[in-house]
């Protein structure tokens, strides 16, 4: 096992800046994923560590070696792919084998590493199979074992699973993490799918147009996340933002109040801004709730937020309504009364779980408030803000 480090690494496709100085620490025996959107440079950043491209500036460290320089077969890595790539006219076993006798080692050696894979993998009782003869997940399992047999220090998987349907999904993400549970090794994961990422990791690291935006525990991703990218990419449905204005009133209270919402967020907020604020000079906030950390609330509810629901999503053990916050000079308006001027009132739109013993319907107002202490507050720029003490 070892850890990699990859130190203001950059890459460049001609003229394109695919991914942009990035520092990356995986600990030994750590399973890290990278996770983003398509085109967000995971991929190629994957594909840097195995030695497939080349690096354009930077460096990159397996264990305690610069490997920059060094080939695939020198990196003592091993990865699996999304598309299997199994010899389809070699056996289960001769697949596991090939890179083995590739390096000369003893029969006797690559028998027992073959079968002991095979035993772990739940694969015994194929190794005398071809390809064409197995399930999708058999493959991947297949896959998974011509890279445990070479016992390497960092283990690459680039989007294994996406080939799978659903329900197989779920079962090899079961896989991989008795895998990395049973071996103990350093594992680095792409995928572009966030339960997988959020299920298996022991540090998320989310990347957008090439450059690093937060590398931490999924717990840390999901309740702090440090951008309004990061906050939107990680859960679904996505973190609802709503611009507001924040003020300090009278008597030296902040507020936020936008469209259709009436927020009071915590006072200690005031204290890093208080000057910008109490010159008038304060830039719009952005501020972010799940679509669990609304409550239903009665009409006059103090502090509430008023949702006209345009879609109502059933699930069984929960209720999601999609629609949009409209201002207190609407809230007794009857659906059909809208027009131009009062569109231009309506707020944000947003999405909202509720209990499915709660009826709403179509076309309704819902009262909702922000569970205390539950809801995020951007910046301007999008950054996060940290409450501060006192």
């Amino acid at each position: 096992m070892a850890n990699v480090s990859l130190q203001q690494v950059d890459k460049f496709f001609g003229d394109v800046h695919v991914v942009r100085n990035l520092d990356l620490e995986v600990e030994d025996g750590e399973f890290m994923v990278l996770v983003g959107p398509s085109g967000c440079g995971k991929s190629t950043t994957l594909r840097m560590v195995a030695g497939l491209e080349s690096i354009s500036a930077g460096e990159l460290r397996i264990g305690d070696r610069v490997v920059n320089d060094l080939t695939p077969r020198e990196r003592d890595i091993a990865m699996v792919f999304q598309s299997y790539a199994l010899y389809p006219h070699m056996t289960v076993y001769e697949n596991m084998a090939f890179g083995l006798r590739i390096r000369r080692m003893d029969k006797a050696e690559i028998d027992q590493r073959v079968r002991q894979a095979a035993g772990l993998l739940g694969l015994s009782e194929l190794l005398q199979r071809r390809p064409k003869a197995l399930s999708g997940g058999q493959r991947q399992r297949v896959a998974m074992g011509r890279a445990v047999v070479r016992e390497p220090s960092v283990f690459l998987f680039d989007e294994p699973l996406s080939n799978l349907d659903a329900k197989l999904r779920v079962q090899m993400r079961l896989e991989v993490a008795r895998l990395h549970k049973r071996l103990g090794v350093t594992i680095i994961y792409v995928t572009h799918d966030q339960v997988e990422a959020m299920t298996l990791a022991d540090r998320i690291a989310v990347m957008h147009q090439g450059i690093l935006q937060q590398c931490a525990s999924p717990d840390e991703i999901y309740n702090r996340p440090a951008n309004t990218f990061v906050a939107t990419f990680i859960g679904s449905p996505a973190m609802n933002l709503l611009p507001v204005l924040p003020e300090l009133d009278a008597d030296g209270q902040l507020k936020a109040l936008g469209k259709g919402l009436r927020w009071s967020p915590p006072a200690s907020l005031a204290h890093p801004w208080r000057q910008q604020l109490t010159e008038g000079g304060g830039a719009n906030w952005t501020v972010g709730v799940r679509p669990q950390d609304f409550e239903v609330v009665a009409d006059d509810a103090a502090g509430h937020a008023t949702l006209r629901v345009d879609v109502v999503e059933p699930l069984g053990s929960e209720t999601f309504v999609y629609g949009t916050f409209v201002g207190d000079e609407e809230d007794g308006a009857a659906p059909e009364a809208a027009d131009e001027a009062t569109a231009e009132r309506q707020g944000s739109p947003a999405i909202v779980r509720v209990d499915p013993t709660v009826p709403v319907a179509h076309g309704e107002l819902l009262h909702l408030a922000v569970i205390e202490d539950r809801a995020q507050v951007f910046d301007f720029s999008g950054t996060r803000m940290t409450v501060a003490a006192g």
